[in-house]
This record gives structure tokens, C-alpha cells and sequence, in this order.
């Protein structure tokens, strides 16, 4: 196993120290946590605009969920807009 060492701000670190103490878990215990969570969201999100850019060039068609509902006879349900 690494270690790493972080410098963080102090505003940064009473809020980190407040929430472990709320959750009963170690600052190490979160900071892996948030680190991998933070990391697997990134890579889904440069795996995404990766795929949208190779469709993009492809030349393949979009279609509208709109159009594809009609198409297969479903309803949309209507949401408000805020």
C-alpha cells in the first residue's frame, strides 16, 4: 500500500474532521473513498465524451427519444420544467 501525504486548507480540513467525527470513520477511510469515487466518475465521464465524439464522426444518426417513442407506440410521461 502507497502513502501519500496532502496539503489541504484549514477550512478544508475542520470540514473533514467535523464530518468523520458525525460518521465514525477515519479521514484516511473517507479520503480513499471520495479518491476512488472521485477517479471512477471522471474516467466514465472522459469514456463518454470519447464514445459521443467517435459517434459525432462516424456519420451515424441521432435520434430523438421523442421519435423513437412514436415510432414504438410509447407514451411519454410529461414532467414539469422548472
Amino acid at each position: 500500500m502507497t502513502t501519500l501525504t496532502v496539503r489541504i486548507d484549514n477550512d478544508l480540513a475542520d470540514i473533514l474532521e467535523k464530518f468523520c467525527k458525525e460518521e465514525d470513520r477515519s479521514k484516511s477511510w473517507f479520503l480513499k473513498k471520495f479518491l476512488k469515487e472521485g477517479l471512477e466518475e471522471r474516467m466514465d465521464y472522459k469514456a463518454a465524451v470519447k464514445a459521443l465524439e467517435e459517434h459525432e464522426n462516424s456519420g451515424s444518426k441521432t435520434h430523438s427519444i421523442e421519435s423513437v417513442a412514436k415510432e414504438f407506440g410509447v407514451v411519454l410521461k410529461k414532467t414539469k420544467k422548472s
